[in-house]
């Protein structure tokens, strides 16, 4: 878990003022200083701090395809996408759309392959968790699913019926 930190987020106008300074002076190769920036912008240097890494990715390298990523994924790309997440079934479900554009090596971050995916009527799924049953609630259901069986002998009294795996219908 991170460490909870002593003093409160920047605003992003402020944070993208503050990661704007730091993109220029490495453009045009001005040496600058993290306390520096603070100073102009009448902040701390771990806010400063704060700011900078967060325009990092999860690997710590700057993420270029964050700034300038204007690359469109061609239908074939999409079409293996989806064949992707049909054929695997939950064990897709649980990848994150960036986790999927680096699988398939695609140039765009995974925001961009879900806008995507949805404009073709593939959202983002989530497996559904399932508890854990211990046994003897198992037992109690299979005691309960033998007397149900007495009482519904013809297939036509369960039509009447309603099952879910998400609502209790009490």
């Amino acid at each position: 878990m991170a460490p909870k930190r002593k003093y409160t987020q920047l605003e992003t106008p402020q944070k993208n003022r503050i990661i704007g300074a730091a993109k220029f002076c490495e453009a045009q190769g001005i040496e600058y200083s993290k306390t520096a920036i603070a100073s102009t912008f009448n902040t701390t240097r771990d806010k400063v701090d704060y700011a900078l890494q967060s325009e990092c990715d999860r690997t710590g390298r700057r993420s270029e395809l964050k700034a300038w990523n204007n690359k469109k994924l061609s239908e074939r790309d999409l079409d293996r996408v989806e064949l992707f997440l049909v054929q695997n079934g939950f064990d897709s479900h649980e990848l994150t759309w960036d986790e999927i554009a680096d699988q398939f090596g695609f140039e765009v971050i995974g925001q961009t392959l879900r806008r995507n995916m949805a404009q073709r009527g593939v959202y983002s799924f989530i497996a559904a968790s399932k508890l854990y049953i211990n046994p003897k609630l198992a037992a109690l259901r299979v005691k309960w699913a033998t007397i149900m069986l007495k009482q519904y002998l013809r297939p036509e009294d369960w039509r009447l019926v309603q099952f879910s795996n998400k609502v209790h219908f009490g």
